[in-house]
């Protein structure tokens, strides 16, 4: 949070603001990697491209909504993968 005495001073704003998008940026890749090593060890990991891309966009859709918690993050878009490919193969 920046008060107003921060606020005054040039470039506090713009550190605080660069500072909050690299700590998402890390967590995504986090999450990202955590739910890959997951599904990878457990077998169920197809299509590496299309895996990649189904995670980073259901993570990245979660952050948007508010949530940054890495490991609910991962949770949830294991969850979304799963329910992805159990429709894909019903169908």
């Amino acid at each position: 949070m920046v008060t107003k005495s921060e606020a005054a001073t040039p470039g506090t704003v713009i550190v605080a603001s660069c500072s909050l998008k690299m700590n998402i940026a890390i967590v995504i890749e986090h999450s990202i990697q955590t739910s890959w090593d997951y599904l990878d060890r457990s077998g169920e990991l197809c299509e590496p491209h299309e895996a990649a891309e189904f995670l980073l966009n259901s993570i990245v859709k979660m952050v948007r909504t508010g949530e940054s918690r890495g490991l609910m993050l991962s949770n949830k878009a294991i969850d979304n993968y799963r329910k992805y490919r159990a429709g894909k193969l019903a169908a």
